[in-house]
């Protein structure tokens, strides 16, 4: 045989050996792919419930505050109203 046929052998043989590599790194590829799904569907499970939680929170935080500034609003309104009422009978009861 000549120094051709040798070459296209020994390169059919090289193309078999890559091909057959391949196919072993796909069918690797796809079976390290489903942990990495599952994992992944954990974690986007985990970040719902973090942002359902910190929704959660933040609502009920926000409605201690307004509930807290209501409050103190009424009661300077409160005080302001008890000044004025003060006010005027000093103002206009006195002279009577």
């Amino acid at each position: 045989m000549g120094i051709l046929t040798d070459s296209m052998k020994r390169l059919r043989s090289e193309v078999e050996v890559l091909r057959m590599s391949r196919g072993e790194l796909v069918e690797d590829l796809a079976h390290g792919a489903k942990p990495r799904r599952d994992a992944v569907a954990m974690m986007q499970a985990g970040f719902r419930k973090a942002h359902g939680d910190m929704a959660r929170n933040g609502r009920a935080e926000r409605r201690a505050y307004i509930t807290g500034q209501k409050r103190a609003v009424a009661h300077l309104r409160k005080a302001f109203a008890s000044d004025l009422a003060g006010a005027h009978r000093a103002w206009f009861c006195a002279k009577a």
